[in-house]
């Protein structure tokens, strides 16, 4: 395929030339792992079942075709792009990796089982770097035999079009992890910030409140769905709406978020509306499940 396909930031093609997987075939993996194909750097989907694995192609298709339709991608480069990125449940895949970007849900314990089978599988100098905003990277990597080697790396849905990436320090973390994610961090041409280890990091800490308060007003009738998100967009110059936002990160992420900030703060402006918990019950999850607070087409 050309070099020139638009991609968020205009990046030249990259040079960078270490091996990245991803373990999770969900909406945040693969959403990453078309970023990486944009910027010129193949990398592996590690699905965490062989029926997931099936289900990630046509998604990754249809993510393909979405963010075609936003860069003005042809067919022929959406497949190319679609080339550059390997779906397996193989553990080999995983052991020649330099960097694992780790984007799977799930709770604490099983994150810490997931980075001891992770331990056995890579090689002592691979990196691990967590997505979650919402479990301390400091306990994962805790859970491991490396932990000066488990870093953050907290991207922003959609991955293609927002460039900002929050690189995580946990509590053992050395300079040369921090160093290999940035260094993937410009190949992939995003902007960061350093942060320390702590639930909501930066942007998470103020933006899942609003969206909780917004989901409030919603509840309580103070405007509509429209209404909040339009009043938002122009009111504060945001480019989205709380609520199509939240639409976008997942309902089920936006309460798991919300969970561990009142865990950690017992604070009452962290608590959960129970508006958003009732949607995510219903399997109202947003845009990957067609509906949350909009309806969108029955594929996507």
């Amino acid at each position: 395929m050309s070099n020139n396909i638009s991609t968020p930031s205009n990046a030249p093609a990259t040079t960078y030339n270490k091996k990245v997987a991803i373990v999770g075939a969900g909406s945040m993996g693969r959403s990453i792992a078309i970023c990486l194909a944009m910027h010129q750097i193949p990398t592996v989907i590690q699905a965490r079942s062989l029926e997931r694995q099936k289900r990630a192609i046509p998604l990754l298709e249809q993510s393909l075709a979405e963010c075609g339709e936003i860069f003005g991608w042809n067919e022929d480069e959406q497949k190319e792009l679609l080339n550059r990125i390997k779906v397996t449940v193989d553990n080999a895949d995983l052991a020649l990796a330099d960097i694992v970007i780790e984007a799977t849900s799930g709770t604490l314990e099983e994150h810490k089982e997931l980075y001891r089978d992770l331990d056995a599988v890579l090689r002592d100098d691979t990196v691990i770097a967590s997505i979650t905003s919402s479990i301390s990277i400091t306990e994962l990597s805790n859970a491991t035999e490396r932990p000066s080697l488990v870093a953050g790396m907290h991207f922003f849905m959609p991955v293609p079009l927002i460039d900002l990436v929050e690189i995580v320090s946990a509590q053992h973390t050395v300079q040369e992890t921090l160093d290999q994610i940035q260094e993937l961090c410009d190949a992939m041409g995003k902007e960061t910030v350093y942060v320390e280890d702590s639930p909501g990091y930066i942007v998470n800490r103020m933006l899942i409140p609003m969206i909780n308060e917004a989901i409030t007003e919603l509840a309580q009738g103070i405007g509509s769905i429209e209404d909040i998100d339009r009043a938002m967009r122009i009111g504060a110059n945001h480019p989205m709406g709380p609520l199509e936002l939240a639409d976008w990160i997942g309902l089920d992420t936006c309460l798991e978020i919300l969970e561990g900030l009142f865990a950690e703060f017992m604070d009452s402006k962290y608590r959960p509306h129970p508006l958003l918990r009732r949607k995510v019950r219903a399997g109202q999850l947003g845009r990957k499940a067609g509906v949350g607070f909009y309806r969108y087409k029955e594929e996507e």
